[in-house]
């Protein structure tokens, strides 16, 4: 009785299931048939036509890239046309502006040149009491060099004001010359400028042209149907028709599917009746009471059974190979698609799911992938259930008692479900594992996103980064360094051609080196000179210093204080040159401090000091 309930059971259970079964085939061949008529897929399949959308969406991606590329040109080339005009008008006033600095500065030089000769004649003119009214306290007198002047103190000062013009004029010279030097310098700087941009600007309009050809060659048609629509809209309309293509590729997997479960649930029907038919012969059997009746009886039963044991494994068998064919199906449709993905940029399927689909339709789905899972785990165990019914049939001809039977029929019962249990917790694990992993992709993603932010930060620090600031003084000392070096080889190349000065390398000791050019480059240290070698050296440097200090701070003055009679007469003259060229390039007043007598032809202005004995000397100025 309990055994003919059961199947009576899984009967209803079956047809339910039968029902919901069919109601989902209809559901997915109606939603097919739809996207059928809207491809026409009669006429071509489900690949076809993925493929004709796919070279679509390339080509239209391969057009928007050119487009853009072509677009960037173009605002190139706006841009340095306006750099173009507005260099050229900042250009245009300078050349006058030039000239007539230059004619100011012929009348301040004429100018400047009589009032000196004039403010000489009368320095060369004076008498002993022009010296005296030039007299100041507490300071020596150049004939007696008594620090008291009794005599001078009431004598009027008189004043043409030539040294005070002279001095002016100088300084408006000075003025102009720094001006002239700014506008040259702007000129030259806006003329390179300018010839930059138009070898950029002409480059631009050939790469364009070459461009535009290449881009009315290429996609000609694709511009003449796209009309009005833009590359995104165009792009996201084959979009949304490949992901509808996509679908109607799985739902044709779907309906074989369907059909394949709808087919093994009819013959699960058949044998589920077949079982209850047999049940009902066993039951039959023990109520006789003719003994070889029942022998010829439980015979025959055995030998329905067997058969139906045997339709029953072959049915197993057929089952086995229909989901190995499915599993060879979906193992073939996914390198397929994979390789499809591939092409266009993913890694997987899951990948390309989650940047395509929708939240709604991914919803939809995995629910729906669900519910055909839960069909296929509840057909299996019914047909799990079946098997044991049939084990349960051949068992009863047996000479084991009903009540044992039954026993063992409630363990394999407790044990399904334990089995079933434990299904269910691994599958929640693995699902918790998955949103973990997923979890910790995201803050691994966010982690590099900051060692990424902060490399930057990162190679400062290793530059600069010190509590006490020692190593930003010494970077910015390094800096300061190199920039007086490399002044200083400017002003060296106008003494000797000979050496350049260099920092000393990792494996040089010395504070600094001279690079031997007649030598090959060799490098040597600076304690390894000559005097007159040496003397050159820091002679540019002190140079170079000077022009360092120039850039924030007006000097108007040099001295240099002996170290010329270590030079010979060739170097001598250069060093000499190459200040007479400073002098007049910068307007500074250059002292040279010496005992060296052949300096005295090259320099016009002197003031000779002579030694008077007892402790006094004379200055002369000539």
């Amino acid at each position: 009785a309990a055994r003919e309930f059961d199947l009576h059971l899984d009967l209803k259970d079956l047809k339910g299931f039968e029902t919901a079964l069919q109601e989902k085939f209809t559901k997915t061949k109606s939603a097919y048939a739809a996207l059928e008529n809207r491809f026409d897929l009669k006429n071509a399949s489900v690949t076809e036509r993925l493929a004709t959308i796919q070279s679509k969406l390339k080509n239209i991606r391969a057009a928007e890239k050119a487009h853009t590329a072509l677009t960037t040109l173009e605002t190139q080339r706006k841009e340095r046309s306006k750099e173009h005009i507005t260099l050229q008008k900042q250009q245009a006033p300078l050349p006058g502006e030039i000239k007539q600095l230059k004619q100011q500065i012929e009348l301040k030089e004429a100018q400047h040149t009589a009032k000196q000769k004039t403010l000489e004649v009368e320095q060369l003119q004076k008498q002993l009491e022009d010296y005296r009214k030039d007299l100041k306290n507490n300071e020596a007198c150049p004939l007696c060099g008594s620090l008291d002047h009794p005599f001078a103190a009431h004598i009027p000062q008189e004043e043409n004001g030539l040294k005070g013009a002279v001095l002016q004029l100088e300084h408006e010279l000075k003025t102009l010359n720094k001006e002239l030097a700014t506008r040259e310098s702007s000129l030259q700087q806006l003329t390179q400028q300018i010839q930059q941009l138009e070898e950029r600007i002409k480059v631009l309009d050939e790469e364009l042209s070459a461009q535009r050809t290449t881009f009315d060659a290429q996609f000609k048609n694709l511009m003449q149907s796209k009309g009005s629509a833009t590359f995104n809209e165009l792009e996201l309309q084959l979009e949304n028709q490949e992901r509808e293509l996509n679908s109607a590729e799985k739902l044709q997997q779907n309906i074989k599917v369907l059909a394949q479960i709808h087919q093994q649930t009819t013959d699960l029907k058949g044998l589920l009746a077949k079982g209850k038919k047999k049940a009902e012969a066993i039951s039959a059997v023990y109520s006789g009471k003719n003994f070889e009746k029942d022998i010829s009886q439980i015979e025959t039963s055995w030998n329905r059974n067997e058969q139906t044991a045997n339709q029953q494994q072959q049915l197993l068998t057929t089952a086995k190979e229909t989901e190995h064919d499915l599993a060879k199906t979906l193992e073939s449709l996914t390198i397929s698609l994979l390789d499809q993905l591939n092409e266009k940029g993913y890694e997987s399927i899951e990948d390309a799911l989650q940047k395509r689909l929708n939240a709604a339709t991914a919803q939809t789905w995995k629910q729906e992938l669900e519910k055909i899972n839960e069909d296929a785990l509840r057909l299996k165990t019914l047909r799990n259930k079946l098997i044991e019914e049939i084990q349960i049939l051949t068992d009863t001809a047996s000479e084991a008692p009903l009540e044992k039977l039954q026993e063992q029929q409630q363990e394999q019962t407790e044990r399904l479900q334990q089995n079933e249990h434990l299904a269910s917790v691994l599958s929640r694990q693995l699902l918790n594992h998955k949103d973990n992993l997923e979890q910790i992709r995201k803050l691994q993603k966010q982690i590099d996103q900051e060692l990424k932010d902060g490399e930057h930060w990162l190679i400062l620090n290793n530059l600069i980064g010190d509590a006490n600031g020692n190593k930003f003084n010494d970077f910015a000392q390094d800096l300061t360094l190199a920039q007086l070096l490399q002044l200083a080889n400017k002003r060296l190349k106008h003494l000797t051609d000979r050496y350049q000065i260099d920092q000393p390398a990792d494996d040089e000791d010395d504070s600094l080196v001279a690079i031997d050019e007649h030598m090959g480059g060799q490098r040597r240290s600076i304690k390894t000179l000559s005097g007159g070698e040496t003397f050159i050296l820091s002679l540019a440097l002190a140079l170079a210093l000077s022009d360092l200090a120039s850039r924030n701070i007006e000097i108007n003055s040099l001295f240099i204080d002996e170290g010329f009679g270590t030079l010979d007469p060739e170097t001598l003259d250069q060093t000499l040159d190459t200040l007479e060229v400073l002098q007049a390039e910068s307007s500074k007043m250059i002292g040279v401090i010496s005992h060296v007598d052949s300096l005295k032809e090259r320099i016009a202005t002197q003031i000779q000091l002579t030694q008077n004995g007892q402790g006094y000397s004379s200055l002369k100025i000539v």
